[in-house]
């Protein structure tokens, strides 16, 4: 999965869907917080 939002976060125009499609709602997690996560993982 990291895989692929790394590709996303690449591409730039899907980030937001991929973060809803990855992320249940009521994570409680921001998308900048989701962001660092992901660049902390790539």
């Amino acid at each position: 999965m990291a895989e692929r939002l790394h590709l996303t976060l690449a591409e730039g125009g899907r980030l937001d869907r991929a973060l809803a499609a990855a992320v249940p709602p009521g994570l409680g997690l921001t998308r900048s917080r989701l962001q660092a996560l992901i660049a902390a993982g790539a």
